[in-house]
């Protein structure tokens, strides 16, 4: 959906927010960010303050993104962020107000645990991250998010400690993951005949 708002009181400018059915927090994104913006007095000479005035001084939210191209504004929009298109600016606002419904964390079916945490991996990529980033709370821990399949752009997120995995094999998984040529990844069996050494003809992946 489309909606045409005013940023600022006394020198108004233009802007477009951009948001899909179903993927935000209408409420949360009303509180942090568009009675922010339309109640607020700017004062800048150019499109690069205005967007820096913005940036630092109104959008009071943890998740802010900056965005350069439509395609990544795409991505951002059906990944559940609001963008936020200011009318003299070459940059754009993808704003964290992700709403959409998803499976809780439970115990996970396949695996029962006997002792130890009985939390268990959903949809989500970005929960799944926080469920890992609890577990490991070591600054060298590092998770760097990508997007693979032309059609289906999925998310995916590469977790690995700085110090312990191999530089080599990092690059390998880095470039083979990059190679990705499918249309969809809707599950993690789609990567594997992209991870898998060529030559291996084991029944078992």
């Amino acid at each position: 959906s489309l909606r045409e708002i005013l940023i600022g009181t006394k020198r108004p400018v233009k802007a477009e927010l951009i948001t899909i059915e179903g993927m935000v927090n209408k409420e949360g994104l009303s509180i942090t960010a568009i009675n922010q913006i339309m109640n607020t007095e700017l004062v800048y000479k150019t499109s690069e303050e205005l967007f820096e005035l913005i940036k630092l001084s109104v959008m009071s939210i943890a998740e802010l993104v900056e965005v350069d191209t439509f395609e990544k504004a795409i991505n951002m929009a059906f990944s559940g962020f609001a963008i936020l298109a200011v009318d003299g600016c070459n940059k754009m606002f993808a704003i964290g107000v992700q709403g959409f419904n998803f499976r809780g964390v439970s115990e996970p079916e396949s695996e029962v645990v006997q002792r130890g945490s009985r939390e268990g991996l959903v949809e989500p990529v970005r929960v799944n991250m926080s469920i890992i980033r609890r577990r490991i709370k070591n600054p060298k821990f590092r998770m760097e998010t990508m997007t693979i399949g032309t059609l289906s752009k999925t998310e995916i997120c590469l977790c690995y400690l700085d110090e312990k995995v191999p530089k080599r094999v990092l690059a390998e998984v880095k470039a083979r993951l990059k190679n990705f040529t499918a249309e969809t990844a809707l599950a993690a069996g789609y990567l594997v005949p992209f991870l898998e050494d060529k030559k291996d003809y084991s029944l078992f992946s």
